[in-house]
């Protein structure tokens, strides 16, 4: 193809995933309460006691959280689509042999970032008390909390967990690409330890240690499987490369175990 119709196909491919988010936001826009119900979750027990009340600053404030909960709902939903319109986009430019690992991949990408928002859904509350414990030693204190500021900080945590529960992904690339090999990162398991608690530290947007230690807690176990998956991704002594049905199994299964034990311990926490 020529460059003018690669840039037309571009443009015909953005304009698809345009539609697609506003099919999203227009749905999503109708259920507002029912995902608003799912946020407020982690402090509803406060709201009850009347320990928190939600307040807004200004008059439109409470338009514009709908519309930034729709948006970004909206983009959830119409976020397969969007995968599906960048695929068909850059596939062309791949040989059959670059295609394999991306269609093994991908839906083990999907399957980390929703263990990655369903472990932060399921520490929230965990962490939110804890933050909320200091307003308790002020006795008779409540908090008025601004309604937007609680929505983004909120839908920031369950992003940075789902992007941090891609760190497989990331191992996995840079051994195939060669910068990196199963012995090399048992051999310097406790430097990637210091690096996976730095990370979680920068990647916390409430940077209270309690969710920093959530977050690194469960990178840590991803890095462990990380040396098992990229064992067996490594080629075989005559050079081919070759995955077994138990490797499979495991690339489906870890994502869905990993989030059943975690929930597990908070569970217990809690």
């Amino acid at each position: 193809m020529e460059l003018v119709e690669h840039l037309a196909e571009l443009r015909t491919r953005l304009f698809r995933s345009l539609l697609y988010l506003a099919a999203g936001m227009v749905i999503t826009y109708s259920f507002f309460p029912e995902f608003l119900t799912l946020l407020k979750h982690p402090i509803q027990p406060y709201i009850d006691r009347g320990d928190i009340k939600i307040v807004f600053t200004n008059l439109p404030e409470a338009f514009l959280l709908r519309l930034q909960v729709s948006f970004l709902s909206g983009l959830a939903l119409a976020s397969p689509f969007v995968i599906i319109e960048i695929w068909g986009f850059v596939a062309p430019a791949l040989t059959p042999e670059e295609r394999k690992p991306i269609f093994f991949l991908a839906p083990f990408s999907i399957l980390l970032f929703l263990s990655g928002v369903g472990t932060a859904y399921a520490s929230l509350p965990a962490a939110y008390k804890w933050m909320f414990s200091y307003v308790d030693d002020i006795g008779g204190a409540a908090l008025f909390q601004n309604a937007q500021q609680y929505i983004l900080l909120t839908v920031k945590i369950l992003l940075a967990f789902g992007v941090a529960f891609q760190l497989p992904i990331v191992l996995l690339f840079l051994a195939r690409v060669g910068v990196i090999n199963a012995d090399m990162m048992t051999r310097y398991w406790r430097h990637a330890v210091v690096l996976v608690s730095a990370s979680a530290a920068i990647l916390t947007p409430s940077n209270d240690p309690l969710t920093m230690l959530m977050m690194a807690i469960p990178m840590t176990g991803l890095y462990g499987l990380s040396i098992g998956l990229v064992r067996a991704f490594e080629p075989k002594p005559d050079g081919t490369r070759s995955l077994s049905f138990g490797t499979m199994l495991l690339v489906g299964l870890a994502p869905i175990g990993l989030l059943i034990a975690v929930g597990y311990w908070l569970w217990r926490m809690g």
